[in-house]
């Protein structure tokens, strides 16, 4: 367990999809993972 305020996901999904990317989730075997994907400039 940690102490924090719980705002990280959150801002990960506004920063995300403000430039125009996807956040998700995935359980598989007990594990959870959380993912975003944005396109890098070139």
């Amino acid at each position: 367990e940690s102490g924090g305020s719980g705002l990280g996901l959150s801002i990960v999904r506004s920063v995300a999809l403000a430039h125009g990317g996807t956040v998700g989730v995935s359980c598989e075997d007990g594990v959870t993972s959380f993912w975003f994907e944005i396109r890098a400039a070139r």
